[in-house]
């Protein structure tokens, strides 16, 4: 049997097919892999931000898997979303010229058939994420690619307008916790825990897990992305007593063990407030260095974000 589904009366044409039967084969089929091959089920598991133009799009309802050839034939649409739960947009999806100038596509893993947009002419442009079928896409069929502003995009900018600000270091006010809790409050609303102690433990207790998050430990700073949280212990100590927000690439400013600010290094940036220093600033951790202090007085990180 199969079900199908219409748009609102205006776009009664637009018709969009799959086979119930099908697809619980198919999902019985990848269950079955997942279970004896042990691979992960692919999900978006991001959050981020539509362009500013999907208020007026044309969207995909709820439910629809397949988009088959031919289902928008007539439709003229200058916007589209595709949403996290369309799977799969055959070829010819859009045939003729009923092609749209924008389209997100929301599910960094829906598979996109060759022609399913048509080419983008240079002018076109299609939305996604970093590495998804729809960049992939878009450098095959001449669209420019735009990427969605995700969760961390929003952290890492409010983050560097706080280093900015050259803040002077305060106990209690604007320390290691206080820098972390304010770069995660101001870019997403996300309130941490308030002292050294609690952010390590930060998975044990409901702060975290009453606001929807469930922080993921990493144990090996060589593992470290983007927005993980990162607890140190003192020298010689077995308790938290500093934190600070992983960056990535940057310059740092630390100006002694042979590291400057004048050097950019691709990984082991992280933002903090030390007390040392006195000021908000960006600093590093040598990956390739096990014996700096910021390395082996390591405890673990907290991946809030996925």
């Amino acid at each position: 049997m199969k079900y199908v589904y219409v748009f609102s009366q205006v776009y009664t044409r637009g018709v969009l097919w799959y086979t119930a039967f099908m697809k619980r084969v198919f999902c019985v089929f990848l269950a079955l892999i997942s279970v004896f091959c042990f691979l992960p089920a692919q999900a978006t598991n991001q959050s981020y931000t539509l362009p500013y133009w999907h208020t007026g799009a044309l969207t995909l309802p709820e439910g629809v898997v397949l988009v088959e050839s031919g289902a928008f034939e007539g439709i003229q649409a200058q916007y589209l979303v595709v949403p996290e739960n369309v799977e799969k947009i055959c070829s010819g999806a859009f045939p003729g010229t009923s092609l749209p100038e924008k389209i997100a596509v929301c599910n960094p893993y829906t598979i996109l058939e060759s022609l399913c947009f048509g080419m983008g002419n240079g002018t076109r442009e299609i939305w996604g994420f970093n590495g998804s079928t729809a960049q992939i896409y878009a450098s095959q069929h001449n669209f420019v690619f735009k990427k969605f502003t995700t969760g961390i995009d929003t952290l890492m900018a409010e983050i560097a307008a706080q280093v900015a600000t050259n803040t002077v270091y305060v106990p209690g006010q604007t320390d290691c916790v206080c820098f972390a809790n304010i770069c995660y409050w101001n870019a997403m609303h996300i309130n941490l825990p308030d002292d050294c102690l609690h952010m390590y433990y930060m998975n044990v207790g409901t702060h975290m897990s009453s606001q929807g998050l469930y922080p993921v430990k990493i144990t090996d700073y060589h593992q470290l992305q983007p927005g993980d949280v990162i607890c140190w212990k003192s020298e010689g100590g077995s308790t938290c007593t500093h934190v600070g927000i992983y960056v990535g690439a940057g310059y740092p400013k630390r100006p002694n063990a042979g590291y400057y600010g004048n050097v950019y290094y691709s990984a082991g940036v992280f933002a903090e407030s030390s007390q040392g220093y006195k000021h908000y600033r960006y600093n590093i951790i040598p990956f390739n260095n096990p014996g700096d202090y910021y390395c082996r007085n390591f405890m673990c990180a907290w991946r809030i974000l996925p």
